[in-house]
């Protein structure tokens, strides 16, 4: 169920996001704050997906090693160092 609704959600989300700009017009909040509080925030986006990737990344020439069960306990295949 929660599937679901977050799949509804993510189609909703557009026009959920259309509405406000639409009242935020109405409201007379320039456009340059809006286009400026959204450029903000795909910058904070695009950072946050770098250093998640950054963070999490093998050292180049380490291989991948998948976790896997070993007496009946899940292990870490690449434990952080």
């Amino acid at each position: 169920m929660p599937e679901r609704l977050t799949e509804i959600g993510l189609f909703l989300l557009p026009l959920a996001l259309f509405v406000a700009l639409r009242l935020a017009a109405r409201r007379g909040v320039p456009f340059a704050a809006v286009l400026g509080s959204t450029l903000l925030g795909l910058a904070l986006l695009l950072a946050a997906l770098w250093w998640f990737g950054a963070d999490r990344a093998l050292p180049p020439g380490r291989p991948y090693v998948p976790a896997a069960v070993r007496a009946g306990r899940v292990t870490d295949g690449n434990p952080r160092q």
